[in-house]
C-alpha cells in the first residue's frame, strides 16, 4: 500500500520523490492531525497534512488532506523556472492486500474510485482541479516517475470511461507558476469502507 508525492520544478529533467526534501513533522499524541513538513527543496516550502476521522457506518475512515506549496522567503522573484510547479500524486493500493483484482476508473475529472476484496476507495479532489490524471497497471506509472524525464499523465482511462482491472496504480497532477502572492494550495479527501458481506447486512 502506498501513497506518495513526487515534484518537478521546470519543463526539463525528472521528477523528484517529496521525500527527498522532507524536514520535520508536527504532531500531538492522541491528536487526528499531523503536518509534514518538506522544506529542503532549494526553493518551496512544502507541507501535507492529514486529518483521520471514521465514517458513519463505522467500516472504514476518512483522511482529509491539505497540500500546500509556497514560495521561500529568499528567492529572488526572478527565478521565474523555479516556480514553474509540476506535483504529482501517485497511490498504488492493493485492496484487501491482494494486488491482482482491482478495479479502477475516474467518474469525472476531479475524483477516483479504486475497489476490490470488499472494499471501496474513493478520493475527492476538493480544489483545485488536476490538470491531469492517470491510471494504469503496476508499474508503468511508478517507471514514468523514475525514468529522469519530464512526466504529463496521459488522462487515461477516459473520465466516466470503463474500469481498469488489474493490479491497478493511478495518479494525479498539477501544474501552476507559483509565485509569492499565489501559492498552490491541493485540498482533497479520501474515503475507505469495507462493504459488508450480504448475510452481515441482513
Amino acid at each position: 500500500v502506498k501513497q506518495s508525492f513526487w515534484l518537478r520544478t521546470g519543463p526539463t529533467g525528472g521528477e523528484t520523490p517529496l521525500g527527498t526534501y522532507y524536514s520535520h513533522a508536527d504532531y500531538t499524541p492522541g491528536s487526528r492531525l499531523i503536518d509534514l513538513h518538506f522544506n529542503n527543496h532549494p526553493t518551496l516550502n512544502i507541507m501535507v497534512s492529514y486529518l483521520l476521522t471514521g465514517v458513519p457506518s463505522g467500516l472504514g475512515s476518512d483522511v482529509a488532506e491539505v497540500i500546500s506549496i509556497t514560495l521561500k522567503e529568499d528567492v529572488p522573484p526572478n527565478l521565474q523556472t523555479a516556480n514553474d510547479v509540476h506535483f504529482f500524486q501517485y497511490s498504488d493500493f492493493s485492496m484487501g492486500g491482494t494486488p491482482d483484482n482491482d478495479f479502477v476508473h475516474f467518474p469525472n475529472s476531479s475524483a477516483v474510485q479504486q475497489t476490490g476484496d470488499g472494499a471501496v476507495l474513493s478520493e475527492t479532489v476538493v480544489t483545485p482541479m488536476p490538470q491531469h490524471r492517470a491510471a494504469g497497471e503496476w508499474p508503468s506509472l511508478r517507471d514514468a516517475f523514475n525514468d529522469g524525464s519530464p512526466t504529463t499523465l496521459n488522462d487515461l482511462p477516459a473520465v466516466g470511461g470503463a474500469w481498469l482491472g488489474g493490479d491497478v496504480e493511478w495518479a494525479f497532477q498539477w501544474d501552476q507558476v507559483v509565485t509569492r502572492d499565489v501559492p498552490l494550495l491541493i485540498s482533497k479527501d479520501k474515503q475507505l469502507e469495507q462493504v459488508p458481506e450480504p448475510t452481515t447486512l441482513l
